[in-house]
């Protein structure tokens, strides 16, 4: 017999993930976005390259429910708005009226 069991409403999502500025971070950002993860950081010891920063500003492009909050040369924070908390329906709503 097969059994599943979801995850009790009471157990908490994780809200913030730091990644290291590879070339594969926009991977990781659109797993972690689509998870759930409500902030997303991205990491370099020396400063973000302009292809990490190109890939994920056009990822972004593409993600309606991920902003880039604060950016500077060794760091990107990405504020995901998680469709596992909010209603599509409201959020419709509160965008065309």
């Amino acid at each position: 017999m097969l059994l599943i069991n979801p995850k009790a409403a009471d157990e908490s999502i994780e809200e913030e993930i730091t990644l290291d500025a590879t070339n594969s971070v926009a991977r990781e950002v659109i797993k972690n976005s689509l998870s759930g993860i409500e902030r997303i950081v991205i990491k370099s010891d020396k400063e973000i390259s302009k292809q990490i920063r190109k890939d994920i500003n056009l990822l972004l492009d593409g993600l309606s429910n991920a902003n880039i909050i604060e950016e500077t040369k060794q760091r990107i924070v990405i504020q995901n708005l998680s469709f596992k908390k909010y209603r599509l329906n409201s959020l419709l709503k509160d965008y065309w009226t």
